[in-house]
């Protein structure tokens, strides 16, 4: 999550020496270069280690070596070296090829790979129990490993996002919710949550995959599920983030918090179909999370115990 965050962040990575970063920018879709002054890398360069006493592992030391001098990366990679580092190029199929990309396994396949699970103990059990006892216990190392280990009905993970939205547990649901959209599951819970995880924990792509679709997901719902969705999960999570946002003058997350509402609540989207005088966008945007909150505050306040 670290490095793909620092990925999404930019647009160009270079550097002055080969390694595994240009391989994880690149499937990133970062435009990538060799620039600058260069790094030297020596044949000897492993000469204080134990292993260079052994001639057999001294030469494959030397070998690898080699392949990480530039004479070398000129003539396999000619075009990953630029004068300036804006004529990087994207080198997404390359990355995939070199990281083996179409060799993958399910994660349930790596943990038995890797002895994380026994084959026996890969049952999918009782999965909502599961995740609402690891949620409680807020190990999330262990709620990762569970859900990309575990043998579960795509219904069974939806319904899961639902309920932990509901009781406002939201870095797990985001989680859940990344997996199943990775796995191609489409739902107005799972859109919000991605875009509203997105938003929390400061990951612009996923924020763009749940708004992306959201429109769309929320019109798709029933009048009764969508008066549910608005009630119990859309305004308990966004009224008070909304309220601290105006109160930081958090314009970035002001707009942010109004483009998911408005996507996910298709009642509110006529609230702002009037002009507007104001030139500043930012205050605009401030404007028109108040008449939002009014809204939402007001119906809240109005719905029966």
């Amino acid at each position: 999550f670290r490095m793909r965050r620092l990925f999404d962040t930019f647009e160009y990575m270079t550097s002055n020496g080969i390694g595994s970063h240009f391989l994880y920018a690149g499937l990133c879709g970062l435009k990538v270069s060799m620039s600058g002054p260069l790094d030297q890398f020596p044949a000897d360069i492993c000469k204080n280690e134990p292993l260079w006493e052994h001639a057999a592992e001294r030469e494959k030391l030397i070998f690898s070596a080699r392949l990480s001098q530039h004479d070398h990366l000129r003539k396999t990679y000619p075009w990953l070296y630029k004068t300036d580092p804006v004529e990087g190029e994207a080198c997404v199929e390359w990355a995939k090829q070199e990281l083996g990309f179409d060799n993958k396994v399910s994660f349930q396949e790596l943990a038995q790979l890797f002895g994380w699970i026994p084959k026996q103990e890969n049952k999918s059990g009782n999965f909502l129990d599961t995740v609402f006892r690891l949620d409680a216990n807020h190990n999330v190392a262990e709620f990762v490993q569970f859900i990309q280990s575990s043998s579960y009905h795509p219904q069974e993970a939806l319904s899961a996002v639902v309920q932990l939205l509901t009781r406002k547990r939201l870095r797990s649901a985001y989680l859940l919710s990344m997996l199943l959209a990775k796995g191609d599951h489409h739902h107005a819970a799972v859109a919000f949550s991605l875009g509203i995880g997105g938003i929390v924990f400061d990951h612009a792509i996923e924020f763009k995959k749940g708004l992306a679709g959201l429109h769309t997901l929320a019109d798709a719902l029933s009048e009764e599920q969508r008066v549910l969705f608005d009630q119990h999960i859309v305004t308990p999570m966004v009224l008070p983030l909304l309220v601290t946002a105006i109160e930081h003058s958090d314009d970035q997350r002001i707009q942010q918090l109004l483009d998911l509402t408005t996507a996910a609540v298709p009642r509110l989207r006529s609230l702002f179909d009037q002009e507007w005088t104001r030139d500043d966008p930012c205050q605009r945007h401030r404007e028109q999370a108040r008449i939002i909150i009014d809204v939402l505050t007001g119906e809240r306040s109005r719905d029966p115990v």
